[in-house]
């Protein structure tokens, strides 16, 4: 039985080759031939081969993260002669056997192996860190996957890893030409893939990649050595960060203090109390519901006792006619299992957020009261939230990615508007009716300089689509101000059937929306919400909703058309 192994050691990464060679010849699968290829741009002699097994390929170093993302590119330098192979492994650089793996290793009945990761040892799916990007080919949606593989140590029959090789090398290319970057690069990727063909994958458990000393992780095989350790020269130095390597003695300070803060964080926690999460709570309607939704999405990551919390309004109960007054849905918070408080002041918020200029806020104040403001510019980007220690943190933001929402907070929506408005007998909305949204009011005021007006062109231009793929019956329009689209809606009545939505509270408006499939609606979101709730076929929004550029913004789901507006 031959199996390869597939080594990359770019760098100063050659460091761990004499160990994990000398380690994989002792304990793994003794009774096969094993063939490594190590890719590298070292010059100098390597352990093993005067063996003839050990096959040096050169490689230059690409730098991060390319060093990592491209790796199924670099194997593919070896292709004919991993066709000679029975199996395929690949290590990372950093591994070593410490005990003896035999052939139960092997993916004998199965194509694949994919090993779980370390560290997400006894956790669940809510934990694991895929690609979260949609455009990203190693996409995995909420509703998918069951382990979190480990990038550093895959393989698998011959044919089953080339073709994972190619595939992946593929898809990783494509991102590329898109501008994206998975999150864990080739890692993301394989996650995907292995996936995708999960009954042809034998899934091994941690113990096969156990960091360094980790006591957690019983009976272990494979360890992965710690590379800020100054036996290897530090992880700075191995980076080709610094030439100066990590001494001793600095790494056992480094130990120590690493050691006084966990025991020091383990006090806390059982003297203190349980962390708190709050979410602020501001704007109208649409802005509340994405606000919502994170906090429904932090409390399904984990994130200890997650509240909302708002400012003392005197008007946010109930509902109202007044288009400026979309008030704050009270159920709701109550359906989602959140409770909602509100500041005894309104310049509490204020104080808070100066807590950060205070001397030493991030070093010791932040462990108190954390403040977790969304940049300026970025309320559309999605970002995974990772907890933070503080007896309070404070999520101030908009949030308005669409991957913080999830189905079961849509449908829990659903629920509270159910309840909160009947459905109204004056309307009868057919599957070729198409709802028409035009957002004025304070879109023309104070939010002028960040809102683009969409223009009558684009709704045309939107409606001459949707006529494309269906027969339209009834144009549905409605608007925070009328009034101000007076022209607009002639121009509209000169080519459809319309109906004008007047008269209704902000509620029912928000529930007739959701009986239609068809949209052509603006950048408001109380809009895009609707659209999110209704059983949508046909929905289309403006590409730039703001007056400016959104790097890797993501406000909506991927089977929306994006139509430009200018």
């Amino acid at each position: 039985m031959n199996i390869a192994i597939l080594y990359i050691a770019t760098g100063r990464y050659i460091t761990f080759w004499e160990e994990f060679f000398k380690s994989a010849e002792k304990y793994f699968i003794t009774e096969a031939t094993k063939h490594y290829f190590v890719f590298t741009d070292s010059q100098n002699p390597i352990e093993g081969e005067d063996t003839e097994r050990v096959k040096r390929i050169y490689q230059q170093k690409l730098g991060w993260p390319y060093d990592t993302l491209m790796r199924f590119e670099i194997f593919l330098k070896a292709e004919n002669e991993l066709q000679q192979m029975d199996y395929i492994f690949f290590f990372n650089a950093n591994m070593k056997f410490i005990a003896p793996v035999d052939k139960n290793f092997l993916p004998i009945e199965k194509g694949l192996l994919g090993v779980k990761h370390p560290g997400f040892y006894m956790k669940k799916r809510h934990s694991f860190t895929y690609e979260t990007n949609p455009n990203s080919l190693a996409y995995m949606p909420e509703n998918e996957g069951e382990y979190y593989f480990m990038g550093g140590l895959n393989g698998g029959k011959t044919n089953d890893y080339l073709k994972l090789i190619h595939t992946l090398d593929q898809r990783i290319k494509k991102d590329l030409e898109n501008n994206i970057i998975a999150l864990w690069h080739d890692e993301s990727h394989l996650n995907r893939y292995l996936f995708e063909n999960k009954d042809t994958v034998l899934v091994q458990p941690e113990n096969y990649g156990v960091p360094e000393g980790n006591k957690k992780i019983v009976n272990p095989k494979i360890i992965i050595q710690n590379k800020n350790h100054y036996r290897f020269g530090g992880h700075q130095w191995l980076r080709g960060q610094t030439d100066v390597k990590i001494t001793k003695q600095a790494w056992l300070w480094n130990q120590f203090k690493t050691i006084c803060k966990n025991k020091i964080s383990l006090i806390l926690k059982k003297i203190l109390p349980n962390p708190t999460n709050y979410v602020l709570l501001q704007a109208g309607l649409g802005n509340q519901l994405y606000m919502l939704s994170y906090a429904y999405y932090l409390k399904k990551q984990g994130f200890s006792n997650v509240k909302m919390i708002a400012f003392p309004h005197k008007n946010n109960k109930g509902d109202t006619k007044d288009r400026n007054k979309r008030s704050l849905l009270t159920e709701l918070p109550i359906e989602l299992g959140i409770e909602l408080s509100y500041f005894a002041h309104k310049y509490i918020l204020s104080a808070l957020i100066r807590i950060q200029k205070i001397p030493l806020y991030k070093s010791i104040w932040s462990k108190i009261v954390n403040i977790q403001k969304e940049p300026q510019t970025e309320w559309a980007i999605y970002k995974i939230a990772t907890p933070k220690i503080a007896l309070w943190s404070y999520h101030i933001g908009y949030y308005q990615a669409h991957q913080y929402i999830s189905e079961e907070f849509k449908q829990k929506v659903r629920t509270v508007i159910r309840t909160l408005v009947p459905n109204n007998p004056s309307y009868t909305i057919t599957e070729n009716d198409v709802a028409v949204h035009i957002r004025r009011g304070d879109f023309l005021t104070y939010g002028s300089e960040i809102y683009s007006k969409i223009e009558i062109p684009y709704y045309l231009k939107a409606l001459e689509i949707l006529k494309n793929n269906l027969k339209i019956e009834n144009i549905y329009i409605f608007s925070d101000d009328f009034e101000a689209i007076k022209g607009d809606i002639q121009k509209i009545n000169e080519l459809y059937n319309i109906v004008l939505v007047e008269e209704q509270s902000v509620l029912e408006d928000f529930a007739l929306l959701q009986q239609f499939s068809n949209f052509a609606i603006g950048n408001s979101t109380f809009a895009w919400w609707a659209a999110m709730l209704a059983t949508a076929k046909n929905v289309i929004v403006p590409k730039k909703p703001w007056k400016f550029e959104m790097n890797n913004m993501s406000p909506y789901p991927k089977k929306w058309t994006q139509l430009e507006n200018k």
